[in-house]
């Protein structure tokens, strides 16, 4: 039984081994046989360490074989794998270091960890695994977060059964130190310990299920925006060849005129053949704000917005600012919805006006996104919180949920500003 239950226990730890590197990582080999035998050697050097009984040993031959296994398994640079390595095994090893001081505080100067009944050994091992478990695959998220996201309300619910499984156990341990089992119920006992550890594993396995499709869902929908952004983009570049094609096509026939009507000091119509030329040339002009084509486009698209709805739009982008460390789609929530609802504000008041800027700071150190609007004065809040004037509530709002949350994601400072009937949006993000 001894030597099964260390197997077990093993087997979890690769588990978390694997679980942990390859959400952070790549697989260096897509051949499941590969990975397969790289974790067979793994499980029997380990084990055959364990059956020593040296603590320094353990400890020693543990960081070169998982390191050793992550340099075969996993596909990153030396200095990120050195980093992961690092966070891995100082909350693998912190956790039982921690646990074994917490025990020797409980049970006395008198505990040592093998004058334990196997019951408990196992219940302790349990809670360490569990524990490790649950700290590496929420550092794991922390830490690619920017790929795939976590949301607490659904990593609130995830916790449910660790807590009750830390409970149980818990109380398991308290109850083995003082009530003697029969051997049918301590193999029960142990058997159902162990189904509960490798449970928790899977419903963790299921959440990152459930994470991976929802990034993978975001990609679908970015990459669908992006195309209908880039089609709007294209198509419009496409209407201003067309347009500049026949311009240059009449320009020559309207250099005549204007060279006959000189002939003949006409001045009056000189003037007005020159003012619709430039009348012309401004309907073929189309705005370049960034090189950033989604950015772009949305600042393109709200100008003609907002000038069809007679407010003053002046825009700004910052040669060079940098904005690849943005997802496509959650700069078109910000922008989109920011810009929306200050137009929407802009149309209440007269003389409306909206004025964007993003540009760097403290040396480049920090991203300003600074979006500025006329309004009337009237806000709805809640808290700290804004809420929308508007009649569909349900649809539109100062300082949507979603824009919170793409803000919140990398880390940014949302301020809102509402002085002089000037309502003004300012988002920081941290440039690495």
């Amino acid at each position: 039984m001894e030597i099964i239950l260390d197997i077990l226990t093993c087997i979890f730890e690769i588990v978390i081994f694997d679980v942990f590197f390859r959400n952070v990582t790549q697989k260096k080999y897509k051949n499941p046989l590969y990975n397969m035998l790289i974790f067979l050697a793994m499980l029997i050097i380990i084990c055959s360490i364990n059956s020593y009984g040296n603590s320094l040993l353990n400890l020693i031959g543990n960081i070169i074989i998982y390191f050793l296994s992550c340099c075969l398994l996993f596909e990153t640079t030396l200095k990120k794998r050195i980093f992961y390595f690092i966070v891995f095994y100082t909350a693998f090893a912190g956790v039982e270091i921690i646990f074994e001081f917490t025990l020797s505080r409980v049970i006395g100067d008198g505990y040592q960890w093998y004058s334990q009944t196997q019951l408990s050994r196992l219940i302790v091992t349990c809670l360490e695994k569990l524990v490790t478990f649950i700290t590496l695959f929420i550092i794991e998220k922390k830490l690619n977060k920017n790929k795939c996201g976590i949301k607490n309300g659904i990593l609130i619910y995830s916790f449910v059964l660790p807590i009750a499984t830390f409970g149980i156990y818990s109380t398991l341990l308290y109850s083995g130190l003082r009530i003697k089992l029969s051997e049918l119920s301590e193999t029960f006992l142990i058997i159902s310990c162990i189904l509960l550890l490798f449970a928790n594993a899977i419903i963790f396995l299921m959440y990152d299920y459930i994470f991976q499709l929802n990034y993978e869902k975001q990609m679908f929908e970015m990459i669908s925006l992006k195309t209908d952004m880039e089609k709007k983009y294209y198509d419009r570049m496409e209407k201003v060849n067309v347009e500049q094609s026949n311009y240059m096509h009449d320009l020559k026939f309207l250099l005549k005129t204007i060279g006959d009507l000189a002939v003949h000091d006409q001045n009056e119509e000189i003037k007005t053949v020159v003012q619709g030329m430039k009348i012309r040339i401004g309907e073929m002009e189309d705005e370049f704000y960034t090189k950033n084509k989604v950015l772009n486009t949305i600042l393109c698209e709200k100008k003609r917005e907002a000038i069809d709805c007679q407010i003053d739009y002046t825009a700004y982008v910052e040669p060079g600012v940098p904005l690849s460390f943005i997802q496509d789609i959650d700069l078109i929530i910000i922008m989109g919805n920011i810009i929306d609802n200050a137009i929407e504000a802009s149309k209440k008041v007269e003389s409306g006006y909206l004025d964007i800027k993003i540009f760097e700071t403290q040396k480049g150190h920090f991203l300003m996104i600074r979006v500025e609007n006329k309004f009337n004065g009237i806000v709805k809040r809640q808290g700290d919180s804004f809420h929308t004037t508007k009649e569909n509530e349900s649809k539109h709002g100062i300082g949507l949920k979603n824009v919170k949350d793409c803000i919140k994601k990398y880390d940014g400072i949302l301020q809102i500003d509402t002085e002089n009937n000037v309502f003004t949006v300012s988002i920081i993000f941290t440039v690495l």
